[in-house]
């Protein structure tokens, strides 16, 4: 099922560089169409793990008219070789979007009878979304999946955010969270200590009979298993499968580009085993 459709207002470029040669800030890159003419593309997504360089195409649509650059990413077609050429949402604020296309148009069968909602009055956590049904409200924390796992008998020529999984049979899953260690959370060091607190909140709050969904939009059309990311940051993953035991919901849906079209594919499995 169709969930976007950008189609109209998309434009390819070619990416050249990030950060831009004429605003140094990692959120901004040049790009060139093909007629040779420069534009200044915002990156949100920022690097996506290196899956993206020189020379590949990559999907805009129209910044802001304040805005200083000329084009936002959406898509990058990443290539890369033994591996199948996929489209990846590049847009982690578009993953909001996709989740809310989702559970409006009740794709998800065990929230069909839930509905989407502003923030409650005094409602002790701030979600991304808010759902409403059967006398109950759920707090809806959506992530954006943009990398995936490798196969140790595909290596490839890249060390930046290369994971390979030894897991047998290997199928092909994405992965969360995905970066850098340059935070910590306990003096560990982690990728993102602001997500590490989302889960410490709502295990938290899951005892004063809050309910929580934890939903990752695998943002790629390659994986049919989501799996957190034991190999990056161990403490996330320890503290996601410990919301899972908790009673927290732990979800993930995954959707495919094609030509500026943004499609459910199906919900995916979630492995949540050390790999």
């Amino acid at each position: 099922m169709d969930l976007f459709n950008l189609s109209e207002i998309e434009t390819e470029l070619v990416f050249q560089n990030r950060p831009s040669s004429k605003i140094k800030s990692p959120y901004v890159s040049d790009a060139v169409d093909k007629n040779g003419n420069n534009f200044l593309v915002h990156t949100p997504g920022l690097g996506l793990g290196g899956q993206y360089g020189k020379g590949d195409t990559i999907t805009v649509t129209q910044s802001n008219p304040k805005s200083k650059t000329d084009y936002a990413m959406q898509c990058v077609q990443v290539s890369e070789e033994g591996y199948s050429k996929v489209t990846v949402g590049a847009n982690p604020g578009f993953a909001e979007k996709i989740a809310s296309q989702v559970l409006t148009k009740k794709l998800m069968r065990n929230y069909s009878a839930y509905n989407l909602i502003s923030k409650p009055k005094d409602y002790k956590y701030n979600g991304d979304l808010y759902l409403k049904g059967n006398d109950l409200i759920i707090g809806v924390e959506v992530k954006n999946v943009v990398c995936a796992t490798y196969d140790p008998n595909k290596k490839i020529d890249r060390k930046d955010s290369v994971f390979y999984d030894k897991s047998l049979p290997f199928k092909r899953s994405g992965i969360y969270p995905n970066g850098v260690l340059s935070q910590k959370w306990n003096s560990k060091p982690v990728v993102s200590s602001r997500s590490l607190l989302q889960l410490d909140q709502m295990v938290r709050l899951i005892k004063e009979g809050y309910k929580f969904l934890v939903l990752f939009i695998v943002n790629r059309a390659d994986c049919d298993t989501f799996k957190p990311n034991w190999q990056r940051d161990k403490e996330y993953s320890k503290m996601l499968l410990k919301a899972h035991h908790a009673g927290i919901d732990v979800q993930a849906v995954g959707v495919e580009w094609k030509k500026g079209v943004c499609r459910f594919r199906s919900m995916l499995s979630i492995d949540f085993q050390r790999w």
